[in-house]
């Protein structure tokens, strides 16, 4: 028995040995995987470094129209975002690059705000530019945040209990100990 798959294992290795191909898949592989292991690695840790979400840089918001609708600025202003006036052509300054991104108000904000009505903001902002991208979701989950609060406390004024608009809430248990987090 041991004769026998001594005999195929030598004539698949002589197989092996004469189609240089099959020889050069069997041993350069590794050597490409590890390649592409370190390369989407470097990728993941630069990406990771360039957000501005993961800096402890405050993040600049350029706001056309901030005048507009002072609440909205000041919730912001708490939370670490600087905001700064722009004017001008607004898509092209983003579009060039001299912008990061633009939260544009409308004039009629204020209005709105006190009638109870939608107010339509606009965020402007190049997709393509990956190292915006930490910062402009900051400033969505604030506004998202902020609009939830005013949307809870409209509610409460009007003796309604906010915790009809969400039905389900889950809480996040995590069980993992912190050696298995990696807390040594």
């Amino acid at each position: 028995m041991l004769h026998s798959l001594l005999t195929i294992f030598k004539k698949e290795w002589s197989d092996t040995l004469r189609d240089m191909r099959s020889l050069r898949m069997i041993l350069l592989m590794p050597i490409y995987m590890v390649g592409v292991y370190a390369a989407t690695s470097y990728f993941v840790i630069h990406s990771a470094k360039t957000s501005r979400a993961t800096t402890n840089e405050p993040i600049q918001l350029s706001v056309s129209g901030a005048e507009h609708f002072p609440p909205l600025m000041h919730w912001l202003k708490e939370r670490g975002v600087i905001i700064t006036s722009v004017e001008g052509e607004i898509y092209q300054q983003v579009e060039q690059g001299k912008l990061s991104f633009v939260l544009i108000v409308p004039k009629d904000a204020s209005t709105q705000y006190s009638s109870g009505e939608k107010i339509d903001m606009s965020l402007v902002f190049d997709a393509t530019n990956t190292k915006v991208q930490g910062g402009l979701n900051f400033v969505r989950q604030q506004i998202q945040a902020w609009n939830g609060r005013i949307g809870q406390l409209r509610l409460i004024s009007r003796g309604i209990d906010p915790v009809l608009t969400n039905p389900v809430s889950v809480r996040d248990i995590n069980i993992a100990s912190d050696q298995k987090m990696g807390f040594l």
